[in-house]
């Protein structure tokens, strides 16, 4: 028999009930005997079970079979179960049964991790404005001092003015991204975006902001492009892993329902509950009542061809 010491689950056949060693560890001693440390583990006639299976998912399990009438434990039963990982567990699921087959889940237990998430800072600028730094400069004491060298004025001023925008412009630590098409180019375009943000706040020139909305277009569009080179990249990888596909197509799918937000009646936008349902209600009985209109109109023409034709019938006769 042969045993992958890296496999997250082993099943082998036994004729023992279902137990839960999840915390027993394996010790692979040859290709016939496989021992543990407990107690209650029934290792016995596994020898002649020559099937050894690695489990990751949902499995289906054959637990007994009838023969002659009578219920008799089959020799292909996969009943018996060892692991030698902690962050697997599993259990039979009798409930979903499928002629003598049961089905057998597996259980990822939720281990907490103590790895330590790199951060990076991150500038907010949302309480930046021009007034609110002018605003906080006129109220700092500057030097007034003929004693005072040059340079050490300017270096006050240029401290004063740090700490003004330390105030305004709060850092905070985010978690770095871990997206895997946030590219080298991404970073230096964001980075010429903020760049092209801040000079448009301090300048509030008509220039700097044309050239802002260019640089948030070509920021916008190079995610655009790296997203879905990613995309297309995890597809051909994974096109022969239907579970996997089928997990990257479903994670593209986001279905969105929106309410509807205002309706249009004759050139009117309405907006209340109500009178959408009105107007709705109203146009439906004006359809049902054109439709009722021509079906009237149609049954007179033909009633006026009949007797048209009738009475052309009679005068022939006279």
């Amino acid at each position: 028999m042969y045993c992958d010491e890296k496999s997250p689950m082993i099943l082998m056949l036994s004729e023992t009930h279902l137990k839960d060693y999840s915390k027993t560890e394996l010790l692979i001693e040859s290709y016939k005997m496989i021992s543990c440390d407990s107690d209650s583990v029934h290792t016995g006639a596994i020898e002649s079970h020559n099937l050894t299976q690695i489990v990751k998912d949902f499995t289906r399990i054959c637990i007994r079979k009838k023969k002659n009438g009578e219920e008799m434990i089959s020799r292909t039963t996969i009943d018996h179960i060892l692991t030698n990982s902690k962050d697997v567990s599993y259990e039979v699921n009798k409930t979903d049964c499928v002629t003598d087959h049961f089905m057998l889940n597996n259980i990822k237990l939720m281990r907490k991790k103590n790895e330590k998430k790199k951060k990076v800072y991150k500038n907010n600028w949302k309480n930046y404005s021009k007034e609110n730094l002018c605003d906080l400069l006129d109220k700092v004491n500057y030097i007034d001092d003929d004693n005072e060298s040059f340079d050490a004025k300017a270096s006050y001023v240029i401290k004063n003015i740090q700490s003004t925008m330390n105030k305004i412009v709060k850092r905070r630590k985010v978690f770095r991204t871990k997206n895997k098409w946030f590219s080298d180019k991404i970073k230096l375009l964001k980075k010429v975006k903020e760049n092209a943000r801040t000079k448009y706040e301090l300048s509030n020139d008509e220039n700097d902001r044309l050239d802002l909305l260019r640089k948030v277009k070509e920021y916008k569009e190079k995610i655009k492009e790296e997203k879905c080179s990613e995309v297309q990249k995890n597809i051909r990888e994974n096109k022969n892993d239907p579970k996997k596909l089928w997990r990257i197509l479903k994670s593209l799918y986001k279905e969105e329902s929106k309410e509807i937000e205002s309706v249009m009646f004759d050139g009117v936008h309405l907006n209340d509950s109500s009178e959408i349902a009105e107007n709705m209600n109203n146009a439906i009985r004006e359809m049902k009542l054109d439709l009722l209109r021509e079906e009237l109109s149609s049954m007179t023409d033909l009633f006026m061809i009949q007797h048209h034709h009738h009475h052309h019938q009679l005068m022939s006769k006279i």
